[in-house]
């Protein structure tokens, strides 16, 4: 029922994280996010205000999340990926990759 937590981490007010979820270090998580369960954040990860992570999701190192995002159960969002403010995630997302829209699409 425990989580993992690296290190240099900022973690905003209202946030809520699941049990059995993995953070890594120098991450920011702000105000009003919401982490469900076993979803893993990579190192140097940001993640915009009010965004939905749910359970299942692993996001790899250095991604951007905008405000807003939700991410659905069991993608996988690779390294240095970009999500648009709003954008709604079915898909995983390649690395690098640029997303925005509902459902997010590559721009």
């Amino acid at each position: 029922t425990t989580s993992e937590f690296g290190y240099g981490n900022y973690i905003g007010a209202g946030v809520i994280i699941g049990s059995h979820s993995k953070l890594g270090s120098h991450t920011i998580i702000h105000s009003g996010a919401i982490i469900n369960h076993e979803v893993e954040i990579g190192d140097y990860v940001q993640i915009g205000a009010g965004s939905i992570i749910n359970s299942g999701v692993v996001i790899k190192q250095e991604v951007f999340v905008g405000s807003g995002v939700i991410i659905v159960s069991g993608v996988k969002i690779a390294a240095s990926a970009r999500l648009g403010v709003g954008s709604v995630v079915i898909k995983d997302v390649e690395e690098g990759q640029t997303v925005f829209g509902n459902p997010a699409e590559t721009v």
